[in-house]
């Protein structure tokens, strides 16, 4: 399992384990630890990074969506509304995590599509064809491309008539 893989199930568990614990004190069964209401470490903890995020923002002089959070938090907090901060911060959690997922997926898709390219083109220069390394291609050149074969580079098709595959990047079934 790649590192970046285990960061990830790493934050899930911690999203689920903050929201075991906003589960216990919403329903009451653990609503107060040594007097102090448990949605308020709660919020602290699920929103340490948050908070860190906002601080660095505001010393950066940068505004951020994160201190418009913080300011909501640190006021439900100023006027008793514990368990308000600790839903919202654990939103923002979930919502973190999902983002991270959604990036994730992104990425090894990009990845894939990438790792699928050619990575030798037939250049065709004073009607000799030449197999050449794709990444030496430069705009004006023209390539042969054979039936059932991956483009190497992007392109106008000069002569003949082909249908192409699109589907890994458009997404559409059929070929155009």
């Amino acid at each position: 399992m790649d590192d970046e893989r285990r960061e990830r199930i790493r934050y899930y568990a911690f999203a689920a384990f903050v929201g075991v614990l906003l589960l216990l004190n919403w329903l009451g069964i653990v609503k107060t630890i040594f007097g102090i209401d448990t949605a308020i470490p709660i919020t602290l903890l699920a929103g340490y990074k948050t908070f860190y995020n906002s601080i660095s923002a505001l010393m950066e002089r940068r505004i951020s969506a994160d201190i418009a959070l913080c300011i909501a938090v640190i006021a439900a907090l100023s006027v008793g509304q514990y368990l308000a901060a600790a839903e919202a911060m654990f939103i923002v959690l979930v919502g973190e995590g999902l983002e991270s997922y959604a990036a994730g997926r992104t990425a090894a898709a990009i990845q894939r599509f990438v790792e699928q390219m050619p990575r030798r083109a037939r250049l065709i220069r004073d009607g000799q064809e030449h197999d050449v390394d794709a990444a030496s291609l430069l705009p004006g050149d023209l390539i042969l491309v054979r039936a059932g074969e991956r483009l190497p580079a992007d392109g106008t098709i000069v002569s003949g008539f082909s249908a192409i595959d699109e589907s890994s990047i458009s997404g559409e079934p059929l070929p155009r």
